[in-house]
């Protein structure tokens, strides 16, 4: 073969090969003889005199010889492995295996050891839990006995002062019932009812004794603006008033999607009034209701007057509104109480309990 390359290369013009370089053997026989030479392209026997055992000799390596490590490190080379990637899903699947177990080990010390679910330990466990559901459910009976108790003494209470129309005196014992209430976390139809009766109750304690129209007229004179403005921030913000009158969604062109308008005209003086309800709560919550006429109560967040302007302009607290619902507060408070008024305050009290 290798003629015939060499053959080759003379054909075609190429470089003669360099002949190998001799490699040495050495070998020994059974019988202590050694043997050495070269290496032919041919395999070799070669028979020991001493003995007479025929020896095997390889021919020379067709391949040449690998490089010396020192050559290699000096070279700087860098031999890698030759590692077969596997496939993107095999190694998708092998990573999310080795998460899950890495989770499983992790969430697995939380779990405590055999030893803790013995019987003796269950049972111990199982008297621990009934003893503290037990005091549990008894504080919880017993603040429910002192609470119903103490709302019925209560409830005594603020309807006498509401009998002898003293409406500070049934605020103090509604608040302080509604505030108990609340600490408990009750909020049953009784519950509800005494809500909302404090902040009907709260309306009326709130009331101005003085017609709006005549303190406006009463007090705005030999004040100047900002004096009227500290005036009014001290002793008219938060008052309250009560209102009987029609109510209906403002039908203006411009008007925004909360507007309405109060069917109750005011004067002061020659100048007129204006009643700014944009956005009122409570004719949010009866909008479907709407036009009605309603008896509720509000409280002032203020009193203004344009310059140049002479129209009066009264802002109700937008979070104030409360639909009146109390026959009895409604005569002590000197309100005409009819047939037609006492229907209408059912009426409102059936659309809260509907809410």
């Amino acid at each position: 073969m290798g003629v015939l390359f060499e053959h080759a290369r003379r054909v075609f013009g190429g470089r003669a090969a360099e002949p190998p370089p001799p490699e040495p053997f050495a070998i020994a026989c059974a019988c202590g003889e050694s043997f050495s030479g070269f290496r032919k392209d041919q395999r070799q026997f070669l028979g020991c005199p001493r003995c007479g055992q025929v020896l095997f000799v390889l021919p020379r390596s067709l391949y040449p010889a690998p490089a010396p490590v020192a050559v290699l490190r000096s070279a700087g080379a860098r031999v890698e492995p030759a590692v077969q990637k596997r496939p993107l899903g095999v190694r998708l699947r092998v990573r999310a295996r080795r998460t899950r177990r890495r989770l499983a080990r992790a969430l697995w010390r939380f779990v405590p050891p055999r030893r803790w679910f013995s019987t003796g330990r269950l049972v111990a466990a199982g008297i621990v839990l009934a003893v503290i559901g037990t005091t549990m459910l008894t504080v919880y009976l017993t603040g429910r006995s002192r609470l119903t108790a103490n709302i019925l003494e209560r409830r005594g209470a603020w309807t006498r002062a509401l009998e002898r129309g003293d409406f500070a005196v049934a605020r103090s014992e509604l608040d302080a019932a509604t505030a108990a209430m609340r600490r408990f976390g009750s909020r049953g139809p009784e519950e509800v009812g005494i809500e909302q009766l404090a902040r009907e109750v709260a309306i009326y304690d709130d009331r101005l004794d003085t017609p709006l129209e005549q303190l406006i007229a009463r007090e705005v004179q030999n004040k100047s603006p900002d004096e009227w403005s500290r005036y009014v921030q001290a002793n008219v913000r938060g008052r309250a008033l009560v209102f009987d009158a029609r109510v209906h969604v403002s039908d203006a062109l411009d008007a925004a999607a909360g507007d309405y308008e109060l069917g109750y005209a005011f004067f002061v003086g020659d100048e007129a009034g204006r009643w700014e309800v944009s956005r009122f709560a409570l004719f949010e919550s009866v909008r479907e209701r709407l036009p009605a006429r309603l008896l509720f109560g509000a409280r002032i967040e203020s009193i203004e007057r344009a310059p140049g302007s002479a129209v009066w302009t009264v802002q109700l607290s937008p979070a104030s509104g409360v639909l009146l619902t109390s026959p009895l507060c409604l005569e002590k408070a000197a309100w005409p109480l009819d047939a037609e008024m006492r229907s209408r305050l059912e009426t409102q009290a059936e659309w809260l309990g509907g809410r």
